[in-house]
């Protein structure tokens, strides 16, 4: 009861859940990457990792200004995701996959058909997950969250290890085990999505409603194309290093740096972005009920839990970055063991500055949001282009930290400059 108590008071609320919600698929993915590189092979978890990290581009494109708007607008019943038309939903899924399955070949110099059409599945399942998971976080559901992401994670550890097991070791293989897997965990919330029938020429709708759909539409649309951009930018920053370690130095050493990667990122995600989880939403409500004071207040009470959690993380990673390499990379650990510490900064940094710009966000300054970070992109691909090559996969660990850093120094910027500016209500 005490704790309950004072976790009411130190945290967001539905935090708690939110965590439970990251511990197991959390825990999952990271043991999923280790299982994979075992079970695949560095070169083709180095296939999985890019095509990977091209479906999060493409789904940020096509898909990414529906999930930021759904944030954006929650609790704005005038301006519900159920509002817009059922087309806009499928169109964007559609979009990212066909996306990923023409650029995957050609970032890769070449791949054979069953990779791409394994591309074009995975965009499509990862891409339906995510809008399913952020439908249901702007509706305060944390519990759904929870099972959503919990199932996702059993399934895509079970059943691409099974397929692996059974066909062999192929980056085909993986790939379709893994869009299955995901497609599989969303079926028991598939509800959230909108049904084929309501489709323009499968079903009828109302004069008023058609009309109403459109006004919507051009809300979401109008705030949400930035942040796609923005978004899509942001996986530039975050994973582009990846893709240039393929394409310069093979896919054994992309996917030797991917899991690592991964698994540092994805073991601090579990500690940290539960509570972005819970704080976004509700610093939204209260600013569009006109609540911009105690919206601001409840985005610095989730700086500050941030912080405190970082510090026993950094400390954790310090003392224990060797025997981390060991574990995930059983070949070679020494020569990737300097990487842990900053990936570590870099996903710090990074998730400090998701929180510091979310005035900007709140204000939809989403424009100023995306000149900053492709001022920190640009900076990190030409460090990239100029470091990579030199210093190898080392390289591009400081990057990703020198560019999220870039980014959070323009926020803070900019957040100091309007900290006396009244407080404005939703627009």
């Amino acid at each position: 009861m005490i704790l309950r108590q004072a976790s009411a008071r130190l945290l967001p609320p539905g935090t708690v859940t939110y965590a439970a919600s990251k511990v197991l698929p959390g825990a999952a993915g990271l043991l999923a990457v280790v299982v994979f590189l075992r079970l695949a092979g560095a070169p083709a978890y180095g296939v999985y990792s890019v095509t990977l990290a091209v479906a999060v581009f493409s789904g940020n494109i096509a898909v990414g200004w529906l999930r930021q708007a759904a944030l954006r607008f929650a609790g704005d019943e005038q301006a519900a995701f159920r509002c817009l038309p059922a087309w806009v939903t499928w169109a964007s899924l559609a979009g990212a996959a066909c996306c990923t399955a023409v650029v995957v070949p050609l970032v890769l110099g070449g791949t054979g058909a069953h990779v791409m059409l394994g591309a074009f599945f995975v965009a499509g399942a990862f891409g339906c997950q995510a809008l399913v998971v952020t439908l249901l976080q702007a509706r305060l559901s944390p519990r759904k969250v929870f099972q959503a992401e919990t199932s996702r994670a059993v399934l895509q550890l079970a059943i691409p290890c099974l397929a692996l097991l059974l066909l062999g070791p192929s980056p085909a293989v993986l790939l379709f085990a893994v869009a299955l897997a995901v497609m599989l965990s969303v079926l028991p919330v598939r509800s959230e999505l909108p049904a084929w029938s309501a489709v323009p020429g499968l079903g009828a709708r109302g004069r008023d409603v058609r009309a109403r759909e459109r006004r919507v539409l051009r809300a979401w649309w109008s705030y949400g194309w930035p942040m796609s951009l923005w978004l899509s930018t942001a996986t530039v920053l975050q994973l582009s290093d990846r893709v240039l370690i393929a394409r310069w130095l093979g896919t054994g050493a992309a996917g030797a740096y991917a899991g690592l990667y991964d698994v540092v990122n994805g073991g601090f995600a579990i500690c940290l972005f539960p509570v972005t989880m819970a704080a976004h939403p509700r610093i939204s409500t209260l600013w569009n009920q006109g609540r911009g004071t105690e919206s601001l207040a409840e985005n610095s009470r989730a700086l500050r839990v941030q912080l405190v959690i970082f510090v026993p993380l950094l400390a954790g990673a310090a003392l224990f970055r060797d025997p981390l390499a060991g574990l995930v990379l059983p070949a070679g650990p020494q020569d990737y063991a300097p990487l842990v510490i900053p990936i570590l900064l870099g996903a710090f940094l990074w998730q400090l500055a998701l929180t510091v710009h979310k005035r900007l966000e709140l204000e939809r300054r989403t424009r100023t949001m995306l000149l900053f970070l492709l001022v920190a992109t640009v900076a990190n691909l030409v460090a990239n282009v100029v470091l990579i090559p030199v210093y190898g996969p080392v390289a591009a660990a400081w990057t990703t930290l020198g560019g999220a850093a870039v980014y959070l120094a323009l926020c803070v910027a900019w957040r100091l400059r309007h900290r006396y500016v009244e407080v404005g209500h939703a627009r």
